[in-house]
């Protein structure tokens, strides 16, 4: 599917793994995925292990991800609390994780 993005579990490191892991089942190793962008958190985790320059790649991470700045990083919680959160941080929280998940996330209540 174009401009999708998938987060997924396999056996081996992969970039398709729907086409080159034998086993591979999309209805239990797809954990996550977004259209027209790749999440922050997605990135951040790749990336942790090997940063050069923290603020030039922060900023692309930023850009990249589609945050809107000048908001905190959103508890992943906030969709479960009795507040109503700001139009920016619903955007922020799904560029940070995604907007749909295919397994159980810790936050969701019944997970």
């Amino acid at each position: 599917m174009p401009n999708s993005s998938y987060l997924c579990t396999a056996d081996r490191d992969s970039l398709y793994p729907s086409t080159t892991v034998a086993d591979f089942a999309p209805d239990t190793g797809v954990v996550a995925y977004d259209a027209r962008c790749v999440p922050l958190l997605w990135l951040t985790l790749a990336a942790m292990e090997s940063v050069q320059d923290l603020e030039a790649e922060r900023a692309d991470l930023i850009e990249i991800a589609q945050l809107r700045a000048g908001r905190p990083f959103p508890a992943a919680r906030m969709l479960l609390g009795d507040h109503e959160p700001a139009d920016d941080d619903y955007w922020n929280l799904s560029r940070l994780l995604g907007t749909g998940f295919g397994a159980a996330v810790p936050w969701e209540p019944n997970a």
